[in-house]
């Protein structure tokens, strides 16, 4: 499978480049991590009014903001994919999976240093994101959500190996719930999901799909912890 993918310098460039994009791949993936406790003026008034009621009642300002950055943004990103404006743009739910009706399929992860969006306009799909760190009590997790392989592989993994290597399924395992719209995952939902992982820098990534893939997109926004873009 192709997997292409693209810095961009600024957020603005996402939205003309990933409709145009999704034309030319399964799948198209918008990357941004750094320093997203950034100025967020002019965002909240896109957000809908239980969107702004959430965000009220986050006790952190960090969070808070992060909140309404990453839903900001995703109601632009899917606003620029389906030609209306982001406050236009209604969400739903179906199987415990979000969805907006006649707009893409689409995922979304993140963590308080990085989020990540993928978009396909022909396969259901999930994603999810981690930070390759250590001090994971991998055994223990292991042992108490993991099948009988997944202990396998961990147990094969050199010792430095080992983090990474039990990230990978996790990010995988996430990936294929919010696919599927589950809250488990069997050893029959990995036969029939097609799944893709890679890094990024300190970040290990999953997408499961419905759907074989062919080509891969992913763009990739950097903040600075400096502030710089």
């Amino acid at each position: 499978m192709q997997h292409h993918s693209s810095q961009l310098s600024n957020l603005d460039a996402a939205f003309m480049l990933i409709p145009n994009e999704l034309e030319s791949y399964d799948i198209v993936n918008f990357l941004v991590y750094g320093n997203l406790n950034m100025s967020l003026v002019g965002f909240q008034p896109l957000l809908s009014l239980k969107e702004r009621a959430t965000a009220s009642k986050i006790s952190s300002k960090r969070h808070r903001n992060n909140f309404v950055f990453r839903r900001t943004l995703l109601r632009k990103l899917l606003g620029s994919i389906m030609n209306i404006p982001a406050k236009d743009v209604h969400f739903d739910a179906q199987a415990h999976k979000p969805y907006v009706i006649n707009g893409p399929f689409f995922s979304h992860s993140n963590k308080p240093d990085c989020l990540i969006y993928s978009f396909s306009t022909s396969t259901k799909l999930g994603v999810d994101i981690e930070p390759i760190e250590d001090g994971i009590d991998v055994d223990g997790i292991a042992k108490l959500f993991f099948s009988s392989s997944e202990k396998q592989a961990i147990a094969a993994a050199s010792e430095n190996e080992k983090n990474q290597s039990f990230i990978k399924i996790w990010t995988i395992r996430e990936a294929i719930t919010k696919c599927l719209g589950k809250s488990w995952v069997s050893s029959t939902d990995y036969e029939k999901q097609k799944i893709h992982s890679w890094t990024i820098d300190s970040y290990q990534i999953a997408i499961a799909s419905q759907k074989k893939l062919s080509s891969l997109k992913t763009f990739i926004y950097r903040v600075d912890y400096n502030g710089k873009k």
